[in-house]
This record gives structure tokens, C-alpha cells and sequence, in this order.
């Protein structure tokens, strides 16, 4: 089956295309309005469970595609990018909320995940083929996770959240680093840069382009930080 094949003879994905743009513009809009139908208690429960079981199902068969499906692809079946990493976080915190996996995910899931969004993976993976719906709801999911709990249940992050996220964002890359020198992998593209449509492309060579992106994170960090804390404030003035 085409839409399925790892081989597909369908047009290739297109960057800013016209899939591309409706698709973002779509899951935004009906996320918008599932957030608006969130007043209610009985449709909340359901979103939630929804949001659970669809990044589970989601992410389970992704990694079963990927490892089993025609060639073998097992470093697509265990990626530890941090993308796949904040999958892992939002199942984590729908089912069972933890404060200091929510002030990751924050920072995760509002800078580093939309880059999969932006600029997709999927180069051959073009409208209509299942992987093309996949990238698309899963990260949306992580993204929709976040503003959930902000938006709706009213999460806040602990008061050291910031230099915690920096820390535990930099002691992850550096576990990464290691399973890529051990397994020969190229996961968050710490080894080499890569093939596909990024910003990384525009940062220099190996190993500059890894010291530009960390320059670029932290700042993007700092930005979210600053934009959070006067979140809170105009909260704190509406009591």
C-alpha cells in the first residue's frame, strides 16, 4: 500500500507547501476549539483520555513502522530525539501529573517540538501518506498537552523551573552524545548535520553549529521565561 510503503511513489512532502500549510492551519483551529469546549467538565475528561491513548497509539506504532515494516529502520524505532523524548513526557504527565515534567515540557514543548512542525522530517513522505498525518498530530499533541494544562487546568511551573529545565535539557543532550558515539546514531544531529530542510544548515559546520544552536535554545529559553513570568503576573493582577 502506497500511503504506507517506506517507498512511496507519491509526490514527495513540499515544504510550506499548500499540505503542509493547511494541515498546521487546521489542527490549530481545531485545537482552539476543543480548548473552548474544555469548559465543560464531562467533554474535558474525554479530551484528556483522547490525548493519551492517541500519543500511545501514535507513538507505538510509529516506532513498530519503523523497526518492522519492510526495511528495517531500528534507529527510527528507538529515537531518543528530543521531540520523541517529549512524547514520552506528555503520556507521563496525562497520566499522572508531575510538576517537574510539566516545567520541561514547557520549555520542550513550546521551543523544540514546533521544529518538527516547521520543518518536518518527512521528505518523501509527502500528502497523503500516513506519515505525513503522524508528524503532524503527534507533535501538535505534545504542543496541545502543554497549553492544556496552562490554559485549561491552570498549571504553573515550580519557582526554580528555568535553571532546572537548562540543566536537565544540557545532562540529556550530553546521555545522548553518548548512545550516538557507542552506536554509530545521529540523534538530535549532535554528530553531523543533517540532510533535510533545518536551521542547523545555516549554522556553520561540525561542531560550530552545535555551540550556535545551544546559543540560539537558551536564548529562545529565555524569551519563553520572560513571556511566562508576565503570564503570571497579569494572572496574578486578574485575582
Amino acid at each position: 500500500m502506497d500511503i504506507i510503503s517506506k517507498q512511496p511513489s507519491l509526490e514527495p512532502f513540499k515544504l510550506f507547501g499548500s499540505a503542509h500549510i493547511i494541515t498546521v492551519v487546521v489542527m490549530l483551529l481545531l485545537f482552539s476549539y476543543m480548548i473552548h469546549l474544555c469548559k465543560y467538565e464531562k467533554f474535558r475528561k474525554v479530551f484528556k483520555v483522547s490525548m493519551l491513548i492517541g500519543l500511545i497509539v501514535l507513538d507505538v506504532s510509529f516506532r513498530l513502522w519503523s523497526g518492522f515494516y519492510q526495511t528495517s529502520d531500528f534507529i527510527g524505532m528507538f529515537s531518543i530525539h528530543i521531540s520523541s523524548a517529549s512524547i514520552v513526557l506528555s503520556i507521563w504527565l496525562l497520566i499522572s501529573y508531575n510538576q517537574k515534567v510539566m516545567d520541561v515540557l514547557f520549555y520542550w514543548g513550546l521551543i523544540m517540538v514546533p521544529q518538527a512542525i516547521i520543518t518536518p522530517g518527512i521528505y518523501r513522505y509527502g500528502f497523503p501518506h500516513l506519515r505525513f498525518f503522524h508528524i503532524f498530530l503527534i507533535h501538535f499533541m505534545v504542543l496541545f498537552t502543554v497549553i492544556y494544562y496552562m490554559k485549561v487546568e491552570k498549571k504553573r511551573l515550580s519557582k526554580p523551573h528555568f535553571k532546572y529545565v537548562i540543566i536537565m535539557t544540557h545532562l540529556y543532550a550530553v546521555g545522548v552524545f553518548v548512545v550516538n558515539m557507542i552506536f554509530s546514531t545521529n540523534y538530535m544531529f549532535i554528530g553531523r548535520k543533517t540532510n533535510l530542510p533545518s536551521l542547523i544548515n545555516y549554522l556553520g559546520e561540525w561542531p560550530y553549529y552545535i555551540i550556535s544552536l545551544d546559543v540560539i535554545m537558551i536564548l529562545l529559553f529565555v524569551v519563553l521565561n520572560k513571556l511566562y513570568l508576565r503570564y503570571e503576573r497579569n494572572n496574578n493582577e486578574n485575582i
